[in-house]
């Protein structure tokens, strides 16, 4: 009699696997819940496998009987490791976490260790390499941990200063920080962010008290047809076409820069620099009417649907000024009243940026585009 007795059906299943067909033995042990030597026949499927991630799918398919052996349960577990070992992005560290708990449980404390590696968990890491036995990776895990902790603390640090800055109004310094720790690409991620919200001078518009408006700072202000301080939408006047300035003696003055079309007062060309009393229209090239009028020491302009207030000189802000700073617009006191942003005072200045309201003494200032 056979050793096996009438059990035709298990001496199948050897037979299929000891002529090396492993998938027909896999499929007569499943059939007969043989679920011991099924386990068996699945890892050494798996081990056929050349990529990690086709070990884990041919492992993950014997999941359901996996509780009868805890030998497949830590191979299971180990090539899921080893696929996060080569695709991070294919295991959360909480998931890491747990398979590693689940190999230190089984006695796999190597493997649980780079579990731990994977989750970030050097402590619990140099805990399994101890008792794995092996001390060099016990070492290294505790040195790893202890750097790691050190580089968390600086982010913190950083993360701390970057945000500190941001709250008081120095975005610019802010900024500068970030670029100086540009491997942290959280930080870089935010200055960009900032960036884009700044003030660029010379262009400020704003709302003051209730009222919107468009202001160009600095003491003299290009007139063009694009890229100039303030753009005229028309195809018949320059790039650079007119100058409006304060000269010396304080009186305004409007300056043709020698454009192809000319600037014209009343039909006369002009062809010396306009002393700007009163309000005044020009004609700049053929279509380009742009009316000018003295108003609160600085002069309006309007050009269609453009109109904008020009201070050729200091821009008073309540208590404070605007001036500049790199290619950006400052928000300074100017009387010793410090602007508030946000309710909190900002004695070395604000770096402006879209959406900020901000109390200049008495006066209410809100930053309305970059």
């Amino acid at each position: 009699m056979s050793p096996f007795g009438p059990r035709r059906e298990l001496d199948e299943g050897a037979a299929r696997e000891l002529a090396g067909d492993l998938d027909g033995a896999l499929h007569v042990y499943l059939r007969d819940d043989r679920h011991g030597d099924a386990c068996r026949v699945t890892m050494l499927l798996a081990d056929r496998e050349v990529s990690p991630l086709a070990r884990v799918a041919r492992l993950a398919r014997a999941w359901p009987i996996a509780a009868e052996s805890p030998a497949l349960r830590v191979r299971y577990a180990e090539a899921r490791l080893a696929l996060a070992e080569q695709e991070p992005s294919s295991l959360l560290a909480p998931e890491a976490a747990a398979l590693a708990r689940e190999l230190d449980g089984l006695g796999a404390h190597a493997a649980a260790a780079r579990g731990f590696r994977l989750a970030a968990m050097h402590d619990e890491e140099a805990a399994a390499w101890a008792r794995a036995g092996d001390v060099d990776r016990t070492e290294a895990a505790l040195a790893r941990g202890s750097f790691e902790l050190r580089e968390s603390r600086e982010q913190d640090a950083l993360r701390s200063s970057f945000e500190l800055h941001e709250r008081s109004g120095q975005r610019l310094a802010a900024m500068a920080l970030a670029r100086a720790a540009s491997q942290h690409l959280d930080l870089s991620a935010r200055a960009e962010a900032l960036g884009a919200r700044l003030a660029r001078w010379p262009r400020l518009r704003l709302r003051l008290d209730c009222t919107s408006s468009l202001w160009v700072l600095g003491d003299r202000i290009v007139l063009g047809r694009v890229g100039s301080d303030l753009d005229v939408p028309s195809p018949s006047i320059s790039r650079r076409h007119l100058e409006i300035s304060r000269a010396r003696s304080g009186a305004l003055l409007a300056t043709d820069l020698g454009s192809a079309n000319g600037t014209h007062l009343a039909g006369a060309r002009l062809v010396a620099p306009l002393v700007l009393g009163g309000a005044v229209t020009l004609r700049l090239g053929l279509d380009a009417e742009l009316h000018m009028a003295p108003l609160d020491g600085g002069i309006r302009v309007t050009c269609g649907e453009l109109s904008a207030w020009l201070p050729l000189g200091p821009a008073r802000v309540g208590g404070c000024e605007l001036v500049r700073r790199d290619e950006h617009v400052r928000l300074v006191s100017a009387d010793g009243v410090a602007p508030r942003l946000r309710g909190v005072a900002a004695p070395e200045g604000i770096d402006l940026c879209a959406g900020d309201v901000i109390a200049c003494g008495a006066t209410r200032l809100e930053i309305l585009s970059p």
